[in-house]
């Protein structure tokens, strides 16, 4: 199959269908109605910058715990929270998949001359 994964340009398009057989390509007659994430589920992510990172289960957990203990006092700067939990072992990757699997909140303060970002506890 020959899907499109993605396009912002135009309206969706169908793809193509091909066989390999005896070394020659056999191409299906007409367009293939499916969509990627039917066929094959979710889009490849590049490796290198930007895929994600997995992060050993002790690490996660004991940031996790370390984030809840630290949330508990109330809402918190980010940028404090990141810098604190480098300080404490735990990277910035890591602080962030902690964040976005126990639902933490966060608000963007507007207010100063450069917006800042706070985290809290889910309601």
């Amino acid at each position: 199959l020959l899907l499109p994964i993605k396009n912002n340009l135009g309206p969706p398009s169908s793809g193509l269908a091909f066989r390999i057989q005896d070394a020659k390509v056999e191409w299906e007659i007409g367009q293939v109605a499916a969509q990627w994430k039917e066929a094959v589920g979710k889009p490849p992510k590049a490796e290198g910058k930007g895929s994600p990172t997995v992060v050993p289960r002790p690490v996660f957990n004991a940031a996790s715990r370390w984030l809840l203990d630290y949330l508990k006092r109330g809402e918190r700067l980010a940028a404090e929270l990141l810098v604190r939990g480098r300080a404490a072992g735990f990277k910035k990757t890591t602080m962030y998949q902690v964040k976005d699997e126990l639902h933490i909140e966060s608000r963007k303060d507007e207010s100063f001359r450069k917006p800042r970002w706070f985290w809290r506890l889910p309601k």
